[in-house]
């Protein structure tokens, strides 16, 4: 899984277990700890970008909100990217205000460590670059010093963990194989890791991978055997006729997207590669379906 997903989960995980052992409660009460810091950054941004009012709001939603509950006692990314996450907008809007040399190297760490949770990140960085350009800052020399500096201070963060990469695949690899594709073009590289034309890392999809006999198996209610288990009710779903078929890029990009911004599912369904399940419980679409209706409060 380390070479699929960002390192960053592993340091925060071993740094963990260097203070509190392999006490797994210990970890889960801390993620409530930084759980609640999250949402005390959530609402002093807020209440610098609205009111008291809109803070006490957003602040009291996110400490009731299921779906965010409910990874606090895991051991995943989820919890530590929304509280980076915070600390990010936090301070770019901090820099916005008052643009100072101390608060963009904070911003360029976070950024990078952003980046190193989920390698997805890294199309933050224009994000950022428009931040710069909004400073109260009119001096536009001093604007570029500032994105010099920050894009000097990113490359040298992100060094490290890219010469680990060189010395384990022998080749440049910014964060994990996912981002081999765009690497793989950049330098002229071979397919050697062994990425699917999509750009899909085929452990990924060999993870999901059911095959059409597996498929008959399952629809006969005979007992099969896959490098995934398959949860109840995805067996429903396929005895059903909700089969999985591997996506085009375009599919791919679609239901990446329809993922993201989905108030409902009421369907079983599939998505990513097309090979990885899903179906919301009444709870969770109840919940979605809630934030939406929540979002037209401040519309």
């Amino acid at each position: 899984e380390a070479a699929i997903v960002g390192p960053a989960m592993g340091w925060i995980l071993s740094f963990e277990m260097l203070i509190f052992g392999k006490n797994w409660l210990a970890i889960f009460l801390f993620n409530a700890f930084i759980s609640t810091i999250t949402i005390w950054i959530i609402w002093h941004i807020a209440t610098n970008l609205f009111s008291y009012k809109i803070a006490f709001y957003t602040s009291a939603w996110i400490a009731i909100y299921i779906p965010f509950i409910q990874y606090i006692p895991t051991a995943g990314k989820e919890i530590w990217l929304v509280f980076i996450l915070a600390l990010f907008i936090f301070y770019l809007f901090r820099f916005i205000g008052k643009p100072n040399i101390t608060t963009l190297l904070l911003i360029a760490f976070l950024y990078v460590f952003l980046m190193h949770i989920d390698e997805r990140y890294l199309t933050y960085g224009i994000i950022v670059v428009v931040f710069i350009l909004m400073t109260s800052s009119t001096i536009w020399f001093k604007k570029m010093y500032f994105m010099l500096l920050f894009s000097i201070v990113v490359i040298l963060f992100m060094t490290p963990w890219i010469i680990r990469n060189y010395k384990v695949y022998n080749k440049i690899v910014i964060i994990s194989i996912r981002t081999s594709p765009i690497t793989d073009k950049l330098f002229n590289y071979k397919n050697s890791l062994g990425l699917r034309r999509s750009g899909t890392n085929e452990l990924l999809i060999s993870r999901n991978y059911i095959s059409p006999q597996q498929i008959d198996s399952v629809k006969k209610g005979y007992i099969i055997h896959t490098r995934k288990k398959l949860v109840s009710t995805q067996i429903q779903a396929l005895k059903k006729g909700v089969e999985p078929h591997y996506f085009s890029k375009q599919e791919q990009y679609f239901s990446r997207f329809l993922e993201l911004w989905r108030p409902c599912a009421f369907k079983p369904y599939y998505w990513e590669d097309g090979y990885r399940f899903g179906q919301w419980s009444l709870a969770h679409n109840s919940i979605l379906i809630g934030s939406y209706v929540w979002l037209l409060f401040f519309m």
